[in-house]
Order: structure tokens, then C-alpha cells, then sequence
């Protein structure tokens, strides 16, 4: 199989893209632009991501060590790269430029190699044209069967090449989506820890406040800690409703909220309505609970 060549295809106005104009203004901007073109030549095989090995991606020790550059110079490029968005940091931490898969392009050996080719024999026979004027038309007839023959193999050829560069393109879409897929999913988790860890907080304040009004005592940070674990098996209501309980038993102490939520656990009433429900039937003391202590909603107090 014919091993195929990569290169960057740059346009004529490379140097006048905004984002060159705006790195050539930096301090050491050219040495910058340079540094920023090694690290796209780095990436032709890999699409743009940079990889020092196939199981390590570079960081930036090893982009100062690998490229001779002084580290705090490598620093300060990485970050103005991710800064206009020409770097980013995929989840694994791998450097990925983002403007590569657009600029690269990729042929055939076999393409260089009919080039060669026929530049030769086209030598050859302007070289025997000019020795024996005889031969030309010898010469021509192999000329043309040289050329037809190269031809032809150049567009079987190109006809590879333009293959192999839809593949290749299909495969830098693809590998695109996936980065844009990964990073939605990743913003998307992160808001959705942000908002639980933000209820959280906004529930153990407020529990918090009750157990100081009534128990006369702050909430310790291993009994907030044991408060999040509650959370991750009953509503909120259902908690707030132990804390009732216990000052209206006249027990104000935590040891006996979580002996009521561990006997709801064993009953597996998780949420404040299975509980209603089934303090409702007979099966618990509800109705001797003080209706002002029941009717609280501590959740908006």
C-alpha cells in the first residue's frame, strides 16, 4: 500500500488573518507565529491534536524540551492560543488546534512518483531528439505511449488521493462532532453538579437555622456531611419532618432524627408523601404531632 504524504495547506493571506495580525503584535510576536506553525506541522498526522506519543499528549514541559523554547515562553503561548480560541484542551488534556483538519492536505507516493517519471522520459527523449533527428518519430510514438502510460496512472492516482481526502475529511467531521458532543456533555454535567451541590448547600443552611433556633446548638461538619448522605435517599420535606418530630417529642438531639429516617429507610418511605400516607393508616403516632408543627413549609422559611 502506498504510503501517503500530509502538508498544511496555507493561504496566500495567512499573515493576514486576524488572529496572526493580533499574535505578530505580542512581544516576541514572530517568534510566537513561528512557534504556533511548529505545533500545526506537529499535528499533521494526528489532525490537530498533539500528541508526544500515542498513549501521551504533550504538555507543556515537554512542548519546551521537545522544541528548544524557554517554558515561560511556552506558557505564555499556550494560553494566548486557548485565549483566541486556536488551542483547545480536550478531557483528557491533550492540546487540540482547532484550525489544523481545515488547512491539511495529503497525496499519494505513487503521485510523486509518476511525476518523477515523466519528467525523466521526457528528458530522455528531447535528449535523443536532439542526438538523431531521424528517431523522432520513434520517439514521439514513445513519448506518447510514456505520457498516455503516466497519465493514466496519474488519474488512477488522483482518483485515490480525492478518495482518501473525502475519507479523510469525513473522519475530521466526525472526530469534530465527538469533540463537540464530549464538551456539550461535559458543560452539561457541570451545571447539573452546580445546581445540585448549589440545593445542597441552600437545604443544610436551612436546616441548619431550625436546629439553631430549636436545639440551641449549630449543626457540626460531620453532621452536615451526614445531612448530604440523607439527601441522596429522601426529598427534602421528608428530612425537615424528622427535625419536627424531634422537637415536638422533646428529643432535641440529632442521634434521634437519624434513628427516625433509619426506621423510614428500613419501611422504604423515602419521600414526605409515602410517609403521610403512612402515618394516615394507624401505623404511627401522626395524629398526636401538633397541626402548627405539621403545617410549616420550612422549605421556603
Amino acid at each position: 500500500m502506498d504510503k501517503k504524504k500530509y502538508w498544511l495547506r496555507m493561504e496566500k493571506g495567512f499573515f493576514n488573518n486576524p488572529l496572526i495580525k493580533i499574535m505578530l503584535k505580542q512581544p516576541n510576536g514572530y517568534e510566537l507565529a513561528i512557534f504556533y506553525e511548529q505545533l500545526m506541522l506537529e499535528t499533521i498526522d494526528t489532525v490537530g491534536h498533539l500528541k508526544f506519543s500515542e498513549t501521551k499528549a504533550y504538555n507543556e514541559v515537554l512542548l519546551s524540551a521537545v522544541f528548544d523554547k524557554p517554558l515561560e515562553f511556552v506558557k505564555e503561548a499556550i494560553k494566548f492560543l486557548k485565549d483566541y480560541g486556536a488551542i483547545e484542551v480536550l478531557e483528557d488534556g491533550t492540546y487540540f488546534l482547532t484550525e489544523v483538519a481545515k488547512i491539511i492536505g495529503k497525496e499519494c507516493d505513487s503521485a510523486a512518483r509518476v511525476r518523477i517519471y515523466r519528467a525523466k522520459n521526457k528528458m530522455e527523449i528531447e535528449t535523443k531528439h536532439d542526438s538523431n533527428e531521424e528517431s523522432v518519430t520513434d520517439v514521439t510514438d514513445n513519448y506518447n505511449y510514456l505520457n498516455s502510460d503516466v497519465t493514466d496512472k496519474k488519474n488512477e492516482c488522483n482518483t485515490d488521493v480525492t478518495h482518501d481526502e473525502n475519507k479523510c475529511n469525513s473522519d475530521v467531521t466526525k472526530c469534530n462532532e465527538i469533540n463537540n458532543k464530549e464538551k456539550n456533555n461535559k458543560e452539561e454535567n457541570n451545571k447539573e453538579k452546580n445546581i445540585l451541590h448549589i440545593t445542597t448547600i441552600t437545604t443544610i443552611t436551612k436546616i441548619n437555622n431550625f436546629v439553631t433556633k430549636n436545639f440551641k446548638q449549630e449543626l457540626t461538619e460531620l453532621e452536615k456531611e451526614k445531612i448530604k448522605e440523607w439527601l441522596s435517599l429522601f426529598d427534602e420535606k421528608a428530612i425537615f419532618y424528622a427535625f419536627e418530630k424531634a422537637v415536638f417529642n422533646g428529643v432535641k438531639k440529632f442521634s434521634y432524627v437519624q434513628g427516625i429516617l433509619n426506621n423510614w429507610k428500613n419501611l422504604k418511605l423515602t419521600t414526605f408523601a409515602k410517609i403521610q400516607e403512612y402515618e394516615s393508616k394507624g401505623m404511627s403516632h401522626n395524629a398526636n404531632v401538633a397541626p402548627e408543627i405539621l403545617q410549616v413549609d420550612w422549605l421556603n422559611t
